[in-house]
């Protein structure tokens, strides 16, 4: 009887290590068409998002087409910034970590804002105008799990409007100085009153839900 039941024990313990190393692979191992899409639904501030909106990126190992769709930032309502583009990444998709490169358009580029000072809060948009430009972002994709399903986009790049950064000054300035000599006290602060260069970079944070990422068989 002992025989038997050392038989029978025996007997699990080899099926065990052959049946849990294959199961194993089931969540790790690519399965037979590799080649299917990678899709990401997304919401996030800046860059592709605008000021705040949402991403949508269907690709493959070492790329993707990319949609943003988003507000811009505009000081008195909102305008809609659409931003398609395209992304190569530096590492498989199956890397939890993959540095990318991202080029894309924006119908925004760029905001400029002239108003009153702000006084208790709240100021007297005088003129506003947004520039379509091109956008260049750096940054890494970072998928959380086993199957990455959950991402974290982070980017910093340069947005720069096709006007020219020289035109666009001239156009703030200009107006800027229209305003003032008709009376008004524009704001300053933090330098609203001009066009710098560091208003042209662009920060980027996103979090998104990812499928096909890992490869793994779901």
């Amino acid at each position: 009887m002992k025989r038997h039941v050392l038989r029978f024990l025996l007997g699990i313990v080899l099926g065990l290590s052959f049946v849990l190393p294959v199961a194993g692979q089931v969540s790790s191992v690519p399965p037979e068409n590799a080649t299917r899409p990678v899709v990401e639904l997304g919401a996030g501030l800046g860059g592709y998002y605008g000021t705040f909106g949402g991403k949508v990126s269907v690709g493959g190992n070492r790329w993707s087409v990319d949609l943003g769709l988003g507000l811009g930032p505009l000081a008195d309502g909102a305008v809609v910034d659409i931003s398609p583009g395209m992304s190569v990444y530096f590492a498989d998709r199956t890397k939890a970590l993959r540095p990318k490169v991202s080029l894309f358009f924006s119908s925004i580029g760029h905001t400029i804002n002239v108003s009153d000072r702000i006084v208790g809060g709240s100021s007297d948009v005088l003129y506003q105008e947004h520039f379509p430009g091109l956008g260049f972002l750096a940054g890494v994709d970072w998928g959380r799990g086993q199957k990455r399903r959950i991402c974290l986009d982070i980017g910093l790049g340069y947005v720069y409007p096709f006007k020219g950064y020289a035109a666009v000054k001239r156009i703030m300035d200009d107006q800027v100085r229209f305003w003032r000599s008709s009376g008004h006290d524009i704001e300053d602060r933090l330098g609203l009153d001009t066009v710098t260069p560091l208003d042209y970079v662009s920060l980027s944070l996103g979090v998104s839900i990812a499928w096909g990422r890992s490869l793994a068989s779901n």
